[in-house]
Protein backbone atom coordinates (compact mmCIF):
# COMPACT_ATOMS: atom_id res chain seq x y z
CA UNK A 1 0.00 0.00 0.00
CA UNK A 2 1.50 3.34 -0.86
CA UNK A 3 1.02 7.03 -0.48
CA UNK A 4 2.38 9.96 -1.17
CA UNK A 5 1.66 14.01 0.47
CA UNK A 6 2.30 17.37 -0.54
CA UNK A 7 4.44 19.72 1.05
CA UNK A 8 3.90 22.55 -0.88
CA UNK A 9 1.82 24.01 -2.78
CA UNK A 10 0.40 21.17 -5.74
CA UNK A 11 2.17 17.83 -5.60
CA UNK A 12 4.68 17.20 -7.68
CA UNK A 13 6.24 13.74 -7.54
CA UNK A 14 10.08 12.07 -8.39
CA UNK A 15 10.47 8.22 -8.10
CA UNK A 16 13.87 7.07 -7.40
CA UNK A 17 13.96 3.43 -7.66
CA UNK A 18 17.00 1.34 -5.66
CA UNK A 19 14.98 -2.16 -7.05
CA UNK A 20 14.75 -0.40 -10.76
CA UNK A 21 16.64 -3.01 -12.54
CA UNK A 22 17.62 -1.18 -16.16
CA UNK A 23 16.07 -0.61 -19.19
CA UNK A 24 14.73 -3.03 -21.84
CA UNK A 25 13.24 -5.07 -19.18
CA UNK A 26 10.12 -3.65 -17.04
CA UNK A 27 9.62 -5.02 -13.46
CA UNK A 28 7.51 -3.85 -10.65
CA UNK A 29 8.65 -2.05 -7.98
CA UNK A 30 8.44 -3.44 -4.58
CA UNK A 31 10.36 -2.86 -1.12
CA UNK A 32 12.14 -5.95 -0.30
CA UNK A 33 10.82 -6.08 3.83
CA UNK A 34 7.68 -4.04 4.39
CA UNK A 35 9.68 -1.09 6.01
CA UNK A 36 8.88 2.12 4.88
CA UNK A 37 10.97 4.27 2.66
CA UNK A 38 11.00 7.74 2.55
CA UNK A 39 12.79 9.76 -0.26
CA UNK A 40 12.99 13.26 0.14
CA UNK A 41 14.37 15.64 -2.90
CA UNK A 42 14.55 19.51 -4.14
CA UNK A 43 13.50 19.71 -7.58
CA UNK A 44 13.42 23.02 -8.28
CA UNK A 45 11.84 24.80 -5.59
CA UNK A 46 9.34 22.54 -4.88
CA UNK A 47 10.06 20.32 -1.46
CA UNK A 48 9.24 16.97 -2.76
CA UNK A 49 8.19 14.30 -0.29
CA UNK A 50 7.91 10.42 -1.25
CA UNK A 51 6.66 7.93 1.49
CA UNK A 52 5.76 4.73 0.17
CA UNK A 53 5.27 1.45 2.64
CA UNK A 54 5.14 -1.81 0.89
CA UNK A 55 4.27 -5.40 2.29
CA UNK A 56 6.89 -7.72 0.93
CA UNK A 57 5.81 -8.43 -2.75
CA UNK A 58 3.35 -5.60 -3.27
CA UNK A 59 3.59 -3.24 -5.38
CA UNK A 60 3.06 0.44 -5.69
CA UNK A 61 -0.50 1.24 -6.94
CA UNK A 62 -0.96 1.41 -11.19
CA UNK A 63 0.06 5.00 -11.91
CA UNK A 64 -0.23 8.93 -10.07
CA UNK A 65 -0.77 11.68 -12.37
CA UNK A 66 0.69 15.05 -11.30
CA UNK A 67 0.94 18.37 -13.84
CA UNK A 68 4.22 20.33 -14.09
CA UNK A 69 6.82 21.92 -16.20
CA UNK A 70 10.44 21.05 -17.35
CA UNK A 71 12.44 23.92 -16.92
CA UNK A 72 15.95 23.39 -18.45
CA UNK A 73 18.74 24.00 -16.28
CA UNK A 74 20.95 25.88 -18.93
CA UNK A 75 18.45 28.00 -20.31
CA UNK A 76 15.96 29.07 -18.29
CA UNK A 77 12.99 28.10 -20.94
CA UNK A 78 10.48 25.35 -20.57
CA UNK A 79 9.83 22.19 -22.77
CA UNK A 80 7.24 23.23 -25.12
CA UNK A 81 4.81 21.99 -27.93
CA UNK A 82 4.64 24.27 -30.64
CA UNK A 83 1.31 25.49 -30.99
CA UNK A 84 1.48 26.65 -34.66
CA UNK A 85 3.22 23.16 -35.54
CA UNK A 86 1.57 20.13 -33.80
CA UNK A 87 3.80 17.65 -32.86
CA UNK A 88 7.07 19.74 -32.85
CA UNK A 89 8.59 19.64 -29.26
CA UNK A 90 11.22 22.84 -28.45
CA UNK A 91 12.97 24.97 -25.86
CA UNK A 92 10.62 28.08 -25.38
CA UNK A 93 10.50 31.11 -23.12
CA UNK A 94 8.06 30.16 -19.98
CA UNK A 95 4.30 31.59 -20.17
CA UNK A 96 3.02 28.96 -18.13
CA UNK A 97 0.62 28.20 -20.76
CA UNK A 98 -0.88 24.86 -21.68
CA UNK A 99 1.02 23.70 -24.57
CA UNK A 100 3.78 24.34 -21.75
CA UNK A 101 2.32 22.10 -19.58
CA UNK A 102 2.91 18.37 -18.55
CA UNK A 103 0.87 15.62 -17.19
CA UNK A 104 3.36 13.16 -15.52
CA UNK A 105 2.31 9.66 -15.17
CA UNK A 106 4.08 7.53 -12.96
CA UNK A 107 3.84 3.99 -13.58
CA UNK A 108 4.54 1.57 -11.33
CA UNK A 109 7.08 -0.06 -13.56
CA UNK A 110 9.37 3.08 -12.46
CA UNK A 111 8.44 5.01 -16.04
CA UNK A 112 7.07 7.80 -16.57
CA UNK A 113 5.03 9.32 -19.74
CA UNK A 114 4.67 13.35 -20.50
CA UNK A 115 1.19 13.78 -21.85
CA UNK A 116 0.95 17.79 -23.23
CA UNK A 117 -1.97 19.49 -21.01
CA UNK A 118 -3.31 21.16 -24.32
CA UNK A 119 -3.20 18.48 -26.94
CA UNK A 120 -3.18 15.34 -24.71
CA UNK A 121 -0.55 13.95 -26.74
CA UNK A 122 2.42 12.23 -25.27
CA UNK A 123 6.34 13.16 -25.65
CA UNK A 124 7.55 10.52 -27.99
CA UNK A 125 11.38 10.28 -29.11
CA UNK A 126 11.29 9.95 -33.01
CA UNK A 127 11.40 6.27 -34.16
CA UNK A 128 9.03 5.35 -36.96
CA UNK A 129 10.84 3.94 -40.04
CA UNK A 130 14.24 4.55 -38.45
CA UNK A 131 16.94 1.96 -38.56
CA UNK A 132 18.40 2.43 -35.03
CA UNK A 133 15.94 4.58 -32.74
CA UNK A 134 18.48 3.96 -30.14
CA UNK A 135 20.92 6.68 -32.00
CA UNK A 136 21.91 10.03 -30.87
CA UNK A 137 20.13 12.98 -32.08
CA UNK A 138 16.57 11.64 -32.68
CA UNK A 139 14.42 14.36 -31.55
CA UNK A 140 11.23 14.54 -29.39
CA UNK A 141 8.29 15.29 -30.52
CA UNK A 142 4.65 14.94 -29.66
CA UNK A 143 2.37 11.71 -30.79
CA UNK A 144 -0.93 10.05 -29.88
CA UNK A 145 -0.08 8.36 -26.96
CA UNK A 146 0.77 4.19 -27.71
CA UNK A 147 2.11 3.25 -24.37
CA UNK A 148 5.31 2.19 -26.24
CA UNK A 149 8.59 2.58 -25.04
CA UNK A 150 10.04 5.27 -26.96
CA UNK A 151 7.26 7.41 -24.93
CA UNK A 152 8.07 6.28 -21.59
CA UNK A 153 11.08 7.91 -19.71
CA UNK A 154 12.53 7.46 -15.99
CA UNK A 155 13.33 10.69 -13.60
CA UNK A 156 16.51 10.55 -11.99
CA UNK A 157 17.96 12.90 -9.26
CA UNK A 158 21.38 14.51 -10.23
CA UNK A 159 23.72 15.26 -7.47
CA UNK A 160 26.80 16.86 -8.84
CA UNK A 161 29.27 17.62 -5.44
CA UNK A 162 26.64 16.61 -2.96
CA UNK A 163 26.22 12.54 -3.21
CA UNK A 164 23.49 11.41 -0.67
CA UNK A 165 22.48 15.37 -0.18
CA UNK A 166 18.76 16.29 -0.37
CA UNK A 167 18.76 19.85 -0.56
CA UNK A 168 21.25 21.38 -3.55
CA UNK A 169 19.71 19.00 -6.22
CA UNK A 170 21.34 19.51 -9.50
CA UNK A 171 17.96 18.83 -11.31
CA UNK A 172 17.08 15.86 -12.51
CA UNK A 173 17.83 13.55 -16.00
CA UNK A 174 15.20 12.30 -17.95
CA UNK A 175 16.09 9.12 -19.41
CA UNK A 176 14.00 7.82 -22.44
CA UNK A 177 13.31 4.22 -21.41
CA UNK A 178 14.20 2.54 -25.21
CA UNK A 179 17.29 3.92 -25.49
CA UNK A 180 18.44 4.68 -22.41
CA UNK A 181 19.55 8.58 -23.25
CA UNK A 182 19.15 11.64 -22.12
CA UNK A 183 17.02 14.35 -23.21
CA UNK A 184 18.80 16.89 -24.43
CA UNK A 185 18.25 20.16 -25.73
CA UNK A 186 20.92 20.53 -29.02
CA UNK A 187 24.14 23.00 -28.96
CA UNK A 188 23.73 23.60 -25.59
CA UNK A 189 21.88 26.30 -27.21
CA UNK A 190 19.68 28.75 -25.01
CA UNK A 191 17.34 29.89 -27.68
CA UNK A 192 13.58 30.22 -28.27
CA UNK A 193 12.81 27.70 -30.70
CA UNK A 194 16.07 25.14 -30.00
CA UNK A 195 15.10 21.36 -31.06
CA UNK A 196 15.39 19.01 -27.75
CA UNK A 197 16.62 15.73 -28.55
CA UNK A 198 18.05 12.28 -27.51
CA UNK A 199 21.65 12.02 -26.68
CA UNK A 200 23.90 10.21 -24.40
CA UNK A 201 23.93 10.99 -20.67
CA UNK A 202 26.86 13.76 -19.34
CA UNK A 203 24.72 16.01 -16.88
CA UNK A 204 25.53 18.89 -18.89
CA UNK A 205 23.68 21.59 -18.09
CA UNK A 206 21.41 21.28 -21.15
CA UNK A 207 20.53 17.43 -20.21
CA UNK A 208 19.35 18.85 -16.40
CA UNK A 209 15.88 19.53 -16.02
CA UNK A 210 13.49 20.94 -13.08
CA UNK A 211 9.85 19.48 -13.14
CA UNK A 212 7.84 22.42 -11.33
CA UNK A 213 4.23 23.47 -10.49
Amino acid sequence: MGSFYKSIGSPVLVIRCPQYTGFGTRRKLHHKSGVQMINKLFVGKILLSLSVSFAAGQAMAKSVAVNGQLVNRNSGKVLDEDVSIPGKVQQWKNYRSLNQTWTVVYHEDGTVEFINVATGRCLDIQAANIADPTANGHYAQTWTCTGSDNQRFVIEPIYIGNEGGISGSDGVRIRAFHSNKCLDVAGVSKANGATVQQWDCHDGLNQRWDITN
